[in-house]
């Protein structure tokens, strides 16, 4: 059954990766009112101190991290052909060997600490400042994401609740209120934590400016402590959000903010990790995984299309690109940055086991882990698949309709693709297959 909501075409503009005007045009006011300026391109070039200096802090300059050549988070992607995988896909390792499972990191790039100053926005300034540059990047991230995930449909007197752990100013939880009500939910609670009482005064006053055409029935509360110290109901949200949360905080403090996030999950619901590919740290994305599913008994959702070993030796990550807006347009052009490419790994995680297959044509699902690339007459993608196989896909153009094979051409890492079949041919990992134009929910069986 397909819900309509009542407020799809208010949140519309919500649900794509492109920043959505009416909130950029927010950000700009508020620059041109804190800073007098005259013009929002003035208010910008007053805040850049400020804005050089977080986007230093959150990408490049981390405490104990020395400053590398190039942005690891937003900035240029790394190379995109994962190392040869293993022959055959493994049962995942217990937990206490999940550590083995994950390469060392080298020694002249030891894991980001927790910073000594944990109120990183301590004014309204450093919110706006803040805001004009992470939140076209964490909106894009979100809508990305979002649309993989079976979000619960709406049930009478049972609103859709969603906890935003280290919200900061909001912008990954407006994405997340539009998609809710983008699937039907006319009731929404958000209840959002931070350290930054600056921060959440802002995602307040955002909350407020946006949620009479958005979402005009949802309900907020914010929550002046940290994640870990949070004391709300568990078993009570819909969707809990860790936004570029765990890598802030020393190794030894991120499994038990895990654990305490999975705690306020409803039995359907979905905790949503999201961080930046810090080449030191992207393997630890594996270690939370494993520790997610041995230990916290959650199930996988994405982005694997299955819960056995990894078949990949490298750190596991998307990298998209979205349509900059005017203001990251001049923010790259002035902090000699390349923002078109988004970094970042994630986690989708359940209490529910996977759902049955709905019919036996169910499309599979596989997630591009390298750049395709192309040939004459075909097109390769480098995935993994659902019987937890790493594999190079064939797809013959001859085999697609013309506006399907330049439809390939956009094919990006970390993207899903949905199969009909994937046959082995005699070179392996090499397999022939098919894209599914199946309607129906993909599932994660196995392959043949």
């Amino acid at each position: 059954m397909s819900y309509t909501s009542p407020l799809a075409t208010a949140t519309a503009s919500l649900l794509t990766p492109a920043y959505p005007p009416a909130l950029e045009a927010y950000w700009l006011r508020q620059a041109q009112r804190e800073t007098r300026a005259l013009s929002d391109r003035d208010a910008i070039q007053r805040l850049l101190p400020d804005i050089r200096r977080l986007a230093d802090r959150f990408t490049t300059a981390r405490p104990s991290l020395p400053p590398p050549a190039k942005t690891p988070g937003e900035g240029t992607p790394p190379a995109s052909v994962p190392s040869a995988p293993a022959a055959s896909p493994q049962p995942r390792p217990p937990a206490d060997a999940a550590s083995a499972a994950v390469p060392a990191a080298p020694a002249a790039a030891p894991a980001p600490a927790a910073s000594s100053d944990p109120i990183y926005l301590r004014t309204a300034r450093h919110a706006i400042a803040y805001s004009l540059y992470f939140a076209p990047l964490t909106h894009a991230r979100m809508n990305l994401v979002l649309p993989e995930l079976p979000l619960r449909a709406p049930e009478p007197r049972r609103p859709y609740r969603i906890l935003d752990l280290g919200a900061g100013t909001g912008a990954a939880a407006w994405p997340a209120l539009a998609r809710a009500a983008a699937v039907g939910h006319a009731a929404l609670s958000l209840d959002v934590c931070d350290t930054s009482r600056a921060a959440l005064r802002a995602l307040h006053e955002t909350f407020l400016a946006l949620r009479p055409s958005a979402f005009p029935t949802a309900l907020l509360r914010t929550h002046l402590t940290s994640a870990r110290d949070l004391d709300l109901p568990p078993h009570a949200y819909d969707l809990v959000i860790l936004h570029y949360v765990l890598n802030e905080l020393p190794p030894d403090e991120q499994l038990a903010l895990l654990e305490h996030a999975a705690r306020f999950l409803a039995p359907d619901g979905i905790l949503l990790l999201c961080e930046p590919l810090v080449r030191a740290v992207g393997d630890r994305l594996r270690a939370w995984r494993d520790y997610a599913m041995d230990t916290l008994h959650l199930h996988l959702l994405a982005p694997c299309p299955h819960e056995l070993a990894c078949p990949l030796r490298e750190p596991c990550h998307a990298v998209r690109t979205f349509p900059l807006p005017r203001t990251l347009q001049i923010l790259a052009t002035a902090l000699h940055r390349d923002l078109r490419h988004l970094a970042f790994t994630f986690l989708a995680l359940t209490p529910a086991p996977a759902a049955a297959p709905t019919s036996d044509t169910a499309p599979l699902a596989a997630r591009l882990v390298a750049s395709p690339t192309f040939a004459k007459g075909q097109t390769l993608c480098p995935a993994c698949l659902p019987d937890g196989s790493f594999a190079r896909l064939q797809l013959l153009h001859r085999d697609l309709p013309a506006a399907v094979r330049k439809s390939l051409r956009t094919l990006e890492r970390g993207q899903r693709l949905l199969l009909a079949d994937a046959t082995p041919l005699g070179t392996p990992p090499l397999r022939r297959a098919h894209l599914s134009t199946s309607p129906v929910v993909p599932t994660k069986g196995s392959l043949p």
